[in-house]
């Protein structure tokens, strides 16, 4: 009694040549990948930074040089940085001077939470204090006013107002001698987003190959179809009796396959034949049979007798039984490992030899490229 054979199909290594020659043979996934990759870098940064991006704001700055006093100790006040200014400017004792400022320049302050923005009428106390940024560079004597705005006007407005605020805080303020103003805009520029549209391009294209290869190795991790009949006789430890390729083209397969089913045959009179890449289809076993007669294939005094799957037909049992052996035949590159395995089981319980596997419809350019041949060779 024959016994099944766990194939063990699920932990195959897998077969580097032949995945990257079937890699190869898709090859123009590369380029779409790519060319599809940078298009949704594209699209993506465009509606980002341009369709969804925030409404752009404007910039103007001043100079101003701290004098400091000097102290009852004689030392110079010096402890002014620019986390001190940046809190400093938003405190009442500067603030209130802004508003008053921007008030005498016709810009109103509006209630606080309001929900009108920011214009060259009006102006809450806290989006003022938003728009401004106090920094010290370098020298501690050196302070730094940015007014960012979505008003070009309203912005230059503020710079004014912080600028006359703060030299009023150094007349005022017993740590100063004065303040001066050393430069002021008097215009507000764009700030310029910086275009990383080519950035977003290729980023977009490298991640979209990235994907694909990644995309390639799970699906051949997870692929059952094999290509080459040594693989076929590793996974079901069976022999490989030859090719039926899918054009009926070189003498030296078919010689191969000839060889194969009279070793095969060569004690069995009556065997059968079923055809697995069908789901086990009678009609298709009948197609492989003639195409074995009609190319002379099949020793002079054996037969093969096509025959459906073991449990599509009870009287396929009666069959199995009778036959001296059954022939699989297995279509190149087809998903039928599982249904393989199922048709091995039924047939070593019903203790039906199996003689062989015959491959069809195979690719005869791509086993070349694998086995190295010429296009004369086979």
């Amino acid at each position: 009694m024959q016994f099944r054979q766990d194939t063990g199909h699920r932990d195959e290594v897998l077969n580097l040549r032949c995945f990257y020659l079937r890699l190869f043979r898709k090859a123009y996934l590369l380029p779409a990948a790519i060319i599809a990759g940078a298009v949704a870098g594209f699209l993506l940064y465009f509606c980002l930074h341009v369709v969804w991006a925030p409404a752009r704001e404007y910039e103007a700055s001043s100079k101003l040089y701290l004098n400091f006093a000097i102290d009852e100790s004689g030392d110079v006040y010096n402890y002014y940085n620019g986390y001190t200014w940046n809190e400093l400017v938003t405190t009442d004792e500067i603030m209130i001077d802004v508003m008053d400022e921007l008030m005498s320049q016709g810009v109103s302050e509006l209630a606080p939470g309001s929900m009108t923005p920011g214009s060259v009428s009006g102006i809450t106390r806290k989006e003022t204090e938003e728009s401004i940024t106090a920094s010290i560079p370098s020298d501690i004597r050196l302070l730094e006013i940015v007014c960012k705005h979505r008003d070009p006007q309203l912005s230059l407005k503020i710079l004014k107002a912080v600028d006359l605020a703060l030299l009023n805080y150094g007349d005022s303020r017993k740590e100063f001698t004065s303040i001066e103003l050393l430069s002021e805009d008097d215009s507000a520029e764009l700030i310029r987003v910086t275009d990383r549209t080519w950035t977003a391009v290729i980023t977009g294209a490298v991640l979209a190959t990235i994907a694909l290869i990644i995309c390639g190795l799970l699906l051949a991790a997870t692929n059952d179809r094999l290509y080459v009949p040594e693989d076929f006789e590793k996974r079901y430890h069976l022999p490989v009796l030859g090719l039926i390729t899918s054009r009926g083209d070189g003498d030296s397969w078919s010689n191969e396959l000839r060889a194969g089913l009279a070793a095969a045959l060569d004690k069995s009179s009556e065997a059968g034949l079923i055809a697995l890449q069908a789901l086990g289809s009678l009609e298709e076993g009948e197609r492989i049979v003639n195409i074995l007669n009609d190319r002379k294939l099949l020793p002079g005094a054996s037969s093969l007798q096509a025959m459906s799957l073991p449990g599509e037909d009870p009287d396929n049992y009666r069959k199995i039984g009778a036959s001296d052996g059954v022939v699989l035949a297995i279509g190149f590159g087809d998903n039928v490992a599982s249904l393989t395995e199922h048709t091995l089981s039924q047939l070593y319980r019903h203790n039906c030899p199996v003689l062989g596997i015959v491959i069809t419809g195979a690719d005869m350019t791509f086993l070349r490229r694998y086995y190295g041949m010429s296009s004369e060779a086979k």
